[in-house]
């Protein structure tokens, strides 16, 4: 079990911001499936939504120095 787990959102997202990819595991479970449920709501092919969450995540890594808290 991920020990961040237990974290706010904000904590998570500060670590985050320090490229702590133990936090960015917790975000990514807490949040992946309801990102996907919402896509899928809107967009029919299920392939392009799960492709969508993985690039909103890949961004969100890859671009974790820039977030604004």
């Amino acid at each position: 079990m991920n020990p961040y787990h237990h974290h706010s959102d904000a904590e998570l997202l500060a670590l985050l911001k320090e490229g702590n990819a133990r936090a960015f595991e917790a975000i990514y479970r807490r949040y992946a499936s309801e990102l996907y449920q919402f896509a899928r709501r809107n967009i029919q092919v299920k392939e392009d939504c799960e492709e969508m969450v993985q690039d909103v995540f890949e961004s969100m890594w890859v671009r974790h120095k820039e977030l604004k808290i």
